[in-house]
């Protein structure tokens, strides 16, 4: 059998090269043309979550005009549940925020960078016996000096970024409005409540299979 010189075995490498090419771009823009038809599955899904986005933004401002719900303002803090504690940064769940993942598009779970000016503070609640005596001398002292500040019901403890547990409850406090921010940069970290050591629950041992 003779064989085609290479000149023309490349030449028709290229015919065949260049059809394929001008096959497949063909494909795509039919594609994408039938994809913006009314009745596809992409119109459809768009025309859902434009509804989707429509009502739950009506809902929310029924409820503000109700008073169910607190107008749109600034948000400088919010509270959640830690997911993860890294080096220099924490990520926390929010469950105090007035925003919905599909909706505003930034997910519920933020970033919170811990700078070395954060102060990270664990708070718990005061012995009663001591708080009882701070109120009761509050009260006489209150009558001479009404500018004396009552007594606070919880104590502070300054505390690690690295000893923050996972699953803890914190609220994050801001310079910036932190509503719609998916990364926060906190001035403050509280974490709420005793530290298992100190609640007298033990661990609870995984079964060994």
């Amino acid at each position: 059998m003779d064989q085609l010189p290479p000149r023309s075995t490349s030449r028709h490498i290229l015919v065949i090269l260049c059809v394929a090419v001008v096959g497949t771009a063909l494909i795509l823009i039919a594609l994408n043309a039938w994809m913006k038809q009314p009745g596809s599955p992409l119109a459809v899904i768009d025309r859902y979550q434009v509804g989707y986005e429509q009502g739950y933004n009506d809902a929310r401002e029924q409820l503000r005009t109700t008073g169910l719900l607190l107008p749109s303002e600034e948000t400088r803090s919010f509270n959640g549940t830690v997911v993860s504690v890294g080096d220099g940064s924490l990520v926390v769940r929010q469950t105090s925020l007035d925003t919905n993942p599909r909706v505003d598009d930034v997910p519920d779970e933020r970033t919170v960078i811990v700078t070395s000016s954060t102060k990270v503070v664990r708070q718990t609640d005061k012995d009663s016996v001591d708080l009882e005596k701070e109120l009761k001398a509050y009260d006489a002292a209150v009558k001479t000096d009404p500018e004396i500040p009552m007594p606070d019901a919880v104590v502070s403890t300054d505390m690690k970024l690295s000893d923050i547990p996972v699953d803890a409850r914190v609220t994050v406090y801001a310079d910036e409005d932190v509503r719609l921010l998916e990364q926060v940069v906190a001035t403050r970290v509280v974490v709420q409540g005793q530290p298992v050591a100190e609640t007298g629950q033990e661990p609870v041992e995984e079964p060994v299979e």
